[in-house]
């Protein structure tokens, strides 16, 4: 295999962690009263009688956490093996568990797409298979584990439904109908007088990597993320931020996400052309509301590009493309966090005005999202605002107020997304 340029961000787990935002892990001092009150809403949680046993318990869950953001990367790479069209001209399998046969090995159709794309590991050098072949390096397979490494991971996908309709989250289209829904219920918070009258600074929890292609998995456009520019372009638009003055920061606890996106930004400051891609399916029956939403998107961030042509087989995708403008490409910068285990800890009025994630709440458990919140928490400044898709009743912590939820449909049989609202006190 030829050898990669994406730098390999190393990942350690101790006390603290050093950044430019101050990362540490969550404090047990700050977070006693957030565990009895979870406790006293009937969650089993081990006894901590000092602060050690909290220690060892957060970042024995931190481990935990990052291994299941490993097996996400590991699904995103099945999809392209079973359902990729640029790597190989043998045709997708119609479904992840077609992949299977019925004593559960993989089929001959899956295991030529595996020796297909071990194939394109050795011959192609694009942006896509350098990061494949970095996490390959991380996660330590060898070019005599490959093959059974690749079957391994394509048979979990294919045994698990679940997981395949996850990485439907990640598409660029889903990740785009999720900042409308995020734009679309901060304009309802400007109108109520709830929102931040000046955001200088915003936080988004997860990248929003689209690594695989579209939802039926052509990968005919390059991995890119959206979601960093989207947030932005909308608080410029409700004019809740000036330009000169906005700084969006990311975080992430997946290395492939965050060495993808510093590369990304860093393309897009430096005037190198970041384009973004942004297909629809006109199938999928978006409302109005929403397809102004995407026919507007990169007015203020970007500026209209020629799209890449859209496979044949595609008929009922329709497709625009943004170019980042490189101002804006320097009002994004990435940092390695996991919400539920750390906070980025910052001194009076330098924290967020606005936090928006991009999980979705399956990703989580109640105690996992009630730690996440007690992160934000410490990062937001007093009146910020935390904007989530809506999971389980987590227990807030004492420095948060929810203010409900903003249901926003992007159909017109009212499907949509239910996001939950939150302030800092």
């Amino acid at each position: 295999m030829h050898r990669t340029t994406l730098a390999l961000l190393m990942i350690a787990v101790c006390t603290s962690t050093a950044g430019a935002q101050g990362i540490r892990y969550l404090r047990w001092q700050k977070m006693q009263p957030v565990v009895a009150a979870l406790a006293a809403a009937g969650e089993k949680l081990p006894e901590f009688s000092k602060p050690a046993d909290w220690d060892s318990w957060i970042y024995g869950r931190d481990l935990q956490i990052r291994s299941r953001a490993d097996r996400g990367i590991e699904d995103f790479v099945s999809a392209l093996i079973l359902f990729g069209n640029s790597f190989t001209v043998l045709p997708k399998l119609a479904n992840a568990q077609s992949a299977v046969d019925a004593g559960g090995g993989l089929t001959p159709a899956a295991l030529a797409r595996v020796d297909a794309f071990i194939q394109a590991l050795d011959e192609r050098d694009d942006e896509r298979f350098r990061a494949i072949l970095e996490f390959l390096r991380r996660r330590r397979v060898t070019t005599e584990e490959l093959r059974a490494f690749l079957i391994g991971i394509v048979r979990s996908l294919a045994l698990d439904s679940a997981l395949e309709e996850r990485r439907h989250e990640s598409t660029t289209s889903a990740l785009l109908l999720v900042n409308y829904a995020f734009e679309d219920t901060l304009r309802t918070l400007q109108g109520k007088g709830q929102a931040p009258a000046h955001v200088r600074r915003i936080a988004l929890i997860g990248a929003g990597l689209d690594f695989a292609g579209t939802a039926d998995h052509y990968d005919f456009y390059p991995p890119q993320t959206v979601a960093p520019f989207a947030v932005l372009e909308s608080a410029l638009r409700l004019k809740l931020a000036q330009p000169g003055e906005i700084h969006l920061v990311v975080f992430d606890l997946s290395s492939f996400a965050l060495t993808y996106l510093r590369s990304a930004t860093a393309k897009a400051r430096s005037g190198g052309r970041y384009t973004l891609q942004l297909p629809r399916r006109t199938s999928e029956g978006w409302n109005s509301a929403a397809i102004a939403y995407w026919n507007h998107f990169g007015e203020i961030i970007g500026m209209p590009a020629p799209p890449l042509p859209v496979p044949s087989e595609l008929r009922d995708v329709q497709t625009r493309a943004v170019t980042v403008k490189p101002q804006f490409g320097a009002r994004i910068s990435a940092e390695e966090l996991n919400v539920v285990t750390q906070t980025a800890e910052a001194g009076a009025g330098l924290g967020f005005d606005l936090v928006v994630a991009l999980h979705s709440p399956a990703d989580y458990d109640r105690i996992e999202q009630t730690c996440a919140l007690a992160s934000v928490a410490q990062m937001l400044n007093a009146g910020g605002i935390f904007l989530a898709d809506a999971g389980v009743a987590p227990v807030l912590p004492p420095e948060l107020e929810s203010l409900g939820q903003q249901h926003v449909a992007f159909r017109d049989d009212g499907e949509g997304h239910d996001i939950a609202i939150y302030r800092r006190r």
